[in-house]
């Protein structure tokens, strides 16, 4: 089995489909014999993690009922594609399904799998075993300034001296140290020559000479001369003597030599000279690198030193530093045989989604279990399927190289492993004429672009136009204004960076009456993030600048007041909490804020952290649209989609570039005046042009990735001229397609009809939290999500035999067997409270996790309804009765919505707690 497809890497564009492939290839695994407990399945994201975990559980249970459209299942046809037969998926599902249950499986981000592994080795790198992992762990700072403190004054003005004259600043040096390519980096030897300066002032001093006696009485010479009279001497400061280099030439133009021929001047001599003067300054550049990143390796030495006393002394890691640790340990510590006895598990297949994404260190880090997969790569395992790895990306969306990632490595590393490389050619996402426009614009922006089939029946809407600066603000004001008359639901506004995304909200906020906007951005720009930071440093310092800050952040004037009275010395977490109370803050950044508050035991530490804390904002729930950078945009989709940027590209602003051959590093270059080094160093201009071609693909990727959010219709408001959007060539005015009308909105509902979300969501509740006791940690989430999981289950499939074996598969990593059993103490409770009992016996039809849109397009979810002919009961879930009139108020809203939605039946609601009690509303 698997003969053909034992190596594959897949090739999936946008809307291709990809979460499916990868779903199908897990099931048929398990099919094929291999338990989930052999299986390594990683993602980038929390997120993808779920949604894989859950897509898997959902199949296979769904399968295991072996209903009616059993046979027309889209999983079980390319489960039959992939070599089974629908008999024998039938004969076998249960036993897969319970399997799967009972088994302990490795679904899991990269970061979490890493995790795992260094917990396990800790000794092995000089780690304690209960050292702990914060997300903003990050200690480079203070081992940066310690390395500095323990130089020499001579060697700190050398050093300052040394930044000064190379244009370089602290930051710079600090965040070439934090990159894990200059770890395994060895600087090649260069023949320094050390005599640049004396032979170039000299060689110029020649040049000038010979040149001006030429020309001296000459006519049409005056540029010429001007270009000659730089005085240059041993005291001549590197500016001065770049001065040389124009920005297309050394010393003269080419119609300015070509006039100096024409005159009658020595042409050899000429010609020798100038090549001399640039073999100079080659020289200088390449001195220059030399001598900076030799500054650099002598400083990561001693920086590395202080770093990891620090990781020593906390006891404290950033996932940087699990990364770092993971190579450390798998490249030089420790042997496979060792690896795989400790690890519980013997590892036979590999599936990794999103691949392009994946950076050097990640693969680095995995090749190890790579190799041993591909050791055995003519062996059954224990009579089973044979070893396997499975990739799955799209290079056109590889958009964080500046995090590392690299597109190219997708294809360099299914080469070197020898995978074969399939293509996903149909897109199920995107409507027919932007699965045209998006084939047309990009099939010769990529190598070997394969064109997608559109699958949808739907024509779509895509057009360009293009504006002056000063007009576009405009013209995204009235395309929204078009989409909001026409009731479009799903509107979302890409653009590259989070100022325009700002100025776009600001603009549309003044000049439509009432708009509702959720602004998808970092935490940095979020006012609440922002008032509950000042808040905290008000707390801490009594600062009265900060507590004026946190009132017009919140939404007040100045001279409002507000009183803070809570001591500093109280947990983060509890201060935390009395301040979304406070300031009634209770978006999701707050809870975001709350859950990480949790980790620290100082409000100092907790402070110092939020400085350079990034917490991604979920949506808000009220919003008629949405506005976001295309990086946050990524993996989503929106049925209406407006691209926009009028701001100038990014400038090649890297002070290093990093050239590999194939997977290894080769050499790192610094890129100040990378433009003049260009014109005398040929190698280097070649690198250069490497670069600069990087940078570019990194524009047209994130092009790509715009575009293909759209669903049904893409509207592209782009510069006359500059900015990333003619990165590619779009015409200046196109049109395909008929636009958008409200007749045709499929989701369109009724003003006194909220609309009616009905979903499986396996226990995916995210306001437990702030049912949380102050006093507990950020378990109580996980327990209060595993608790919903139970009752679901429970309630509509009238399944508890295999509950236990879920939540040890699921929350095992989280939650010790103690809990587990005390989640499933809280269920049975419930379930045997009179109320529900009465209830259950008189055989109503159940709805476990409904959610709803009210008028106000604020998302709601009510986790249990017991619908009877003549009335219906509302359940709402809850960790305890701390601040119950909140629970109240929020269970009447539930109860209001459902007295309009189910018109003419009684509706009653009823909170239910974990000791088993259940109170009416």
């Amino acid at each position: 089995m698997l003969d053909s497809k034992q190596w594959l890497s897949i090739k999936a564009s946008a809307g291709s489909g990809k979460t499916f492939s990868l779903t199908s290839r897990f099931i048929y695994l398990l099919f094929s014999g291999a338990k989930a407990s052999e299986i390594l399945a990683l993602t980038f994201t929390i997120k993808a993690r779920d949604e894989m975990q859950e897509r898997i559980l959902k199949t296979l249970h769904t399968l295991s009922k072996s209903n009616d459209s059993f046979d027309t299942n889209p999983y079980v046809l390319e489960l039959v594609k992939l070599g089974l037969n629908k008999d024998s998926i039938k004969a076998n599902i249960n036993n897969i399904y319970l399997d799967f249950l009972y088994s302990k499986n490795y679904i899991m981000t990269f970061d979490s799998f890493f995790s795992i592994v260094l917990k396990k080795f800790s000794f092995y790198v000089g780690l304690l075993s209960n050292y702990e992992i914060h997300t903003n762990c990050d200690y480079s700072q203070e081992a940066f300034i310690e390395s500095i403190k323990n130089m020499s004054d001579k060697k700190i003005n050398n050093f300052t001296y040394f930044l000064y004259l190379n244009n370089l600043k602290t930051k710079d040096i600090l965040r070439l140290l934090k990159s894990f390519k200059i770890n395994d980096f060895v600087l090649s030897d260069l023949n320094i020559d050390s005599t640049w300066r004396e032979n170039l002032i000299n060689d110029c001093k020649e040049l000038q000479d010979f040149v001006l006696r030429f020309i001296d009485g000459k006519s049409g010479t005056k540029q010429i001369e001007d270009r000659l009279k730089i005085e240059l001497n041993a005291q001549s400061s590197i500016k001065d003597i770049l001065t040389l280099l124009e920005k297309n030439d050394v010393i003269f133009t080419p119609t300015m030599i070509e006039n100096l021929i024409k005159k009658g001047i020595d042409e050899v001599y000429l010609n020798e000279k100038l090549q001399n003067i640039k073999s100079h300054f080659a020289s200088y550049f390449k001195n220059r690198e030399y001598e900076i990143l030799s500054m650099i390796l002598e400083l990561y030495k001693d920086y590395n030193k202080h770093k990891n006393s620090l990781i020593s002394l906390h006891n404290k890691l950033g996932f940087d530093d699990v990364s770092a640790f993971n190579f450390e340990l798998l490249n030089h510590h420790i042997d496979r045989d060792f690896f795989y006895f400790r690890l519980d598990s013997k590892i036979n297949h590999i599936l990794v989604d999103e691949f392009q994404d994946t950076n050097i260190l990640q693969y680095l880090i995995l090749k190890p279990l790579i190799d041993e997969i591909k050791s055995g790569a003519g062996k059954d395992t224990f009579g089973k399927i044979k070893r396997s790895l499975f990739f799955v990306g799209d290079e056109k969306q590889a958009i964080y190289r500046f995090r590392g990632s690299d597109s190219k490595l997708f294809n360099a590393i299914s080469k070197t492993l020898g995978m074969q490389i399939d293509t996903l050619d149909k897109n199920y996402r995107s409507a027919k004429n932007i699965v045209h426009f998006v084939n047309d614009t990009f099939k010769n922006q990529f190598e070997n672009y394969k064109e997608q089939e559109a699958h949808k029946d739907s024509n779509g809407y895509v057009k360009i136009i293009t504006r002056q600066k000063d007009e576009i603000l405009e013209s995204i004001k009235d395309r929204v204004l078009f989409l909001l008359k026409n009731n479009r639901k799903d509107i979302m506004i890409l653009t590259r960076n989070n100022d325009t995304a700002i100025e776009i909200r600001d603009y549309l906020n003044k000049q439509i009456d009432g708009i509702k906007i959720s602004l998808q951005l970092k935490s940095i720009t979020n006012p609440e993030f922002l008032s509950i930071k000042n808040a905290l440093q008000y707390i801490h310092s009594k600062n009265p600048l900060y507590l004026k800050n946190t009132i017009k952040l919140n939404g007040g004037a100045f001279f409002d007041e507000i009183k803070l009275d809570i001591s500093s010395h109280l947990k983060p977490s509890e201060i935390v909490l009395y301040l979304m109370d406070k300031l009634q803050i209770y978006s999701k950044v707050a809870l975001a804020v709350l859950t990480i508050s949790f980790e620290y035991d100082l409000l100092i530490d907790f402070i110092n952290d939020l400085e350079n804390m990034e917490i991604d904002i979920d949506e808000d729930k009220k919003y008629d649209i949405r506005i976001s950078t295309i990086h946050k945009s990524k993996g989503l989709e929106f049925d209406d989609v407006i691209v926009v940027e009028y701001r100038n590209k990014n400038n090649n602003n890297d002070l290093f570039y990093y050239d590999y051959d194939n997977l290894s590093l080769k050499q790192i270059y610094y890129l100040n005046n990378a433009t003049k080094r260009a014109l005398v160093d040929s190698d280097f201009c070649k690198i250069y042009d490497k670069y600069k071609k990087d940078k570019e693909l990194d524009s047209i990727n994130l092009l790509y990735v715009a575009f293909t959010r759209a669903k049904e219709s893409l509207y592209i408001i782009k510069l006359n001229k500059g900015g990333i959007l003619n990165s590619i060539p779009l015409k200046d005015e196109y049109e395909i397609g008929k636009d958008v009308e409200s007749s045709i909105i499929s989701q369109t509902t009724n003003k006194n009809e909220p609309n009616i979300i009905k979903e499986e969501s396996f226990g995916r509740q995210d306001d437990f939290i702030i049912d949380s006791n102050i006093n507990n940690n950020k378990i109580t989430q996980i327990r209060g999500i595993a608790l919903h999981l139970t009752m679901e289950y429970a309630l509509k499939y009238n399944d508890f035999s295999d509950i236990k074996e879920i939540l040890i598969n699921r929350y095992g990593l989280f939650l010790d067997l103690a809990q587990i059993d005390s989640i499933l103490s809280s269920a049975k409770k419930i379930l045997d409270n009179k109320i529900f009992k009465d209830l259950l016996s008189k055989k109503p039809k159940i709805e476990c996790e409904l959610s709803y849109l009210d008028d106000a397009k604020a998302m709601h979810r009510i986790d249990c309804l017991f619908i009877f002919e003549d009335c219906v009961y509302l359940f709402d879930y809850k960790s305890s009765a701390f601040n119950l009139d909140s629970k109240k108020e929020q269970l009447m809203g539930y109860i209001n919505f459902a007295r309009e939605y189910f018109k003419g039946k009684d509706i009653f609601g009823y909170l239910c707690f974990a000791d088993g009690s259940v109170l009416s509303a």
